[in-house]
Order: C-alpha cells, then sequence, then structure tokens
C-alpha cells in the first residue's frame, strides 16, 4: 500500500486520525503505517524479524540472533 491506514490527505498523512475528514482502512494487517507516525503490527513484525536474523548485507554488523550467539558462546 502506498498510503497510510488511518489518516487522510496525501499517502493518508494530511489528517490524522481522530480529526474530521479521516478514514479508517478496512484491511490493516496490510499497510506498514497506521498513520502518519505510527507503524502497524505488521510493520513491527518485519522489522524484528529483519532484527533478529536479517542479512549481514541489511542488518550490520551483526543480526540480534548472530549477537546473542557470539556473547553465549
Amino acid at each position: 500500500m502506498s498510503s497510510a491506514c488511518c489518516g487522510g490527505g496525501v499517502l493518508g498523512g494530511m489528517v490524522q486520525c481522530g480529526k474530521d475528514g479521516y478514514q479508517i482502512c478496512q484491511n490493516p494487517d496490510e499497510y506498514l503505517f497506521w498513520d502518519f507516525f505510527h507503524p502497524t503490527e505488521h510493520a513491527n513484525n518485519l522489522l524484528s524479524k529483519a532484527f533478529w536474523s536479517g542479512k549481514s548485507s541489511r542488518i550490520r554488523p551483526l543480526n540480534l540472533k548472530a549477537l546473542t550467539n557470539t556473547i553465549v558462546s
């Protein structure tokens, strides 16, 4: 999706949730941002998986799984 789940205007970021004119999406699990500022549960899930076991080309110098294994060993 190219907009926030809750908001209005351009990309759902001009009218905040709770203000006149805002709309809430029907399928929040398909969005990365709930509103202009807050990531959705889906986005947090993607980030946590990346931090835990992401490739070294994306998470540097070590992901949390590798760091934990280094400390424990």
